[in-house]
């Protein structure tokens, strides 16, 4: 008769995956390398977000401690009678001139309207009120070389400031208690109203709302990107 292997070692022999197996083996490590890459993307796109809300809250509470000591907005002198944007691209005013007035640091600034503001025209003795990332991460923001408030996506965080004197409702943000952001803070469901200071970022799309606007008023807020403080 032929010698019959030992039980033990017939065990040992490798198993032949068949081609089916390879394939779904294959298929399998796939869909789950897939699944982890969107649900790593679902969470640095979460703390994106977190990270530009906590730049703005850092703004805002540094603004309402401004204000407590001074007794109006942190706006250059000639603003006073108007509703300031700052940091929008388009815009005149980028946002280095409150970023310097609440971090206490010196710094003149020429701004789009060729008007040039001094720092410590605000705030003379150089107080702290805030302090922001010193250098821009793609995580998390932080101050450029030029002095202005970055989000995580690269661009120019966005603060309105009301104007200190308010004689009216609202009349186009001139000496008014409504906060006028002309449009670039005002959503379906949601705008400052009388807020004294309100901030926002357009997310990583760089797009305001939720698709485009409406023909009768404007964009939703809800299921965009985008991060608003008010």
């Amino acid at each position: 008769p032929m010698p019959v292997a030992p039980r033990s070692l017939r065990s040992r022999c490798p198993h032949a995956y068949t081609w089916g197996e390879i394939v779904f083996l294959v298929a399998a490590g796939l869909v789950l390398v897939a699944t982890l890459a969107a649900v790593a993307g679902t969470v640095a796109a979460r703390a994106r977000k977190m990270a530009c809300l906590a730049l703005m809250r850092t703004a805002s509470e540094g603004v309402n401690r401004f204000v407590a000591e001074h007794f109006k907005p942190p706006l250059p002198p000639t603003k006073d009678d108007w509703d300031t944007v700052l940091g929008d691209p388009g815009g005149k005013y980028p946002n280095q001139w409150l970023v310097a007035v609440l971090q206490g640091s010196p710094g003149s600034f020429r701004e789009g309207d060729g008007r040039r503001f001094d720092a410590r025209t605000a705030n003379p003795k150089g107080n702290v009120y805030a302090t922001f990332p010193p250098t821009v991460s793609w995580w998390r923001g932080g101050i450029g070389a030029d002095g202005n408030l970055y989000d995580p996506w690269g661009r120019t965080v966005v603060f309105a400031l009301n104007s200190r004197r308010q004689d009216t409702e609202s009349s186009g943000g001139f000496r008014d208690r409504v906060l006028q952001t002309w449009g670039m803070a005002e959503y379906a469901e949601t705008r400052p109203g009388l807020r004294l200071f309100a901030a926002w970022s357009y997310g990583a799309d760089g797009a305001m709302g939720a698709g485009p606007a409406p023909p009768a008023g404007p964009p939703a807020r809800k299921g965009s990107d985008d991060v608003t403080l008010w």
